[in-house]
C-alpha cells in the first residue's frame, strides 16, 4: 500500500480533530486525503477489552475456511478411487500445519506487541521525563516551521514552535500543561513526514 498509512489514536473524537485538520493538508507539494479505515486496530481494541474477542473471531473465521476446504476435496476426490483419500489426507495435514503456524504467528506477534506497548508506555509515563515542551530531532531541511505549526498546533494547549538558530534539525514544541505536551507526543511520535523519516518526539528537559 505504497503511498498509504494508517494513523491510530485514543478515542473518536481525536481521530476526528486530526482528520479535520489534516484532510485537504498540502504536504510535499501533495494534497493529504484522510478517510476513517473501516476495521478498528489491534492498538484500541486491546484498549477498549475487544482484542482477544477479535483475536478469538479471526481464529474461528480461519478454522472455518480450512474446514470449507477440507469439504471440497472430499466431495472432488469421492469419485476419484482409493489413492484420492490419501491425497486428501496430506491436503489436510498441511492445512492443520498452516493454522498452526497462523496460530502460533498471531500469539508471537501478540506478545511482541504487548511488550512494545509496556516498554513504550513506561518510557512516556515516567514522571521524572515528562514537562509541557516537546523536542524533535532529526528533521530534515524541507520541515518549516509553517509544516509544524499545521502539525503541532492542532493540539490544545498548543504556544509556539522554537526553532534552534544554525540547528535546522531541531525544534522546541511548547505546551501550556504536561498533560497537554502529553496528548500531542502520543498522537505524533512517530508521524511519517515523509516515506522514509518519521518524527521522533521527547520531552524536552526544563
Amino acid at each position: 500500500m505504497r503511498g498509504q498509512a494508517f494513523v491510530v489514536f485514543r478515542d473518536v473524537s481525536s481521530a476526528a480533530i486530526a482528520k479535520r485538520q489534516l484532510d485537504g493538508f498540502e504536504f510535499f507539494s501533495r494534497h493529504v486525503v484522510v478517510n476513517y479505515a473501516k476495521s478498528k486496530s489491534d492498538a484500541v481494541s486491546k484498549l477498549d477489552g475487544t482484542y482477544f474477542t477479535q483475536l478469538q473471531e479471526r481464529k474461528q473465521k480461519m478454522a472455518r475456511k480450512i474446514k470449507m476446504d477440507e469439504n471440497e476435496l472430499a466431495e472432488e476426490n469421492t469419485d476419484s478411487g482409493s489413492d484420492s483419500s490419501e491425497e486428501m489426507e496430506s491436503e489436510a495435514e498441511e492445512n492443520e500445519a498452516l493454522s498452526q503456524g497462523l496460530k502460533k504467528r498471531e500469539i508471537d506477534d501478540s506478545e511482541e506487541q504487548d511488550s512494545a506497548s509496556k516498554k513504550q508506555k513506561m518510557d512516556e509515563n515516567s514522571p521524572e521525563n515528562e514537562s509541557n515542551v516537546l523536542f524533535i530531532d532529526n528533521l530534515p531541511d524541507v520541515v518549516t516551521n509553517e509544516m509544524l505549526l499545521a502539525l503541532c498546533g492542532q493540539y490544545p494547549g498548543f504556544r509556539e514552535v522554537r526553532r534552534v538558530p544554525g540547528k535546522p534539525y531541531l525544534a522546541f514544541i511548547d505546551y501550556d500543561t504536561v498533560s497537554q505536551a502529553i496528548h500531542a507526543r502520543d498522537i505524533l511520535n512517530g508521524f511519517k513526514i515523509s516515506p522514509t523519516i518519521s518524527l521522533q518526539i521527547s520531552f524536552a528537559k526544563v
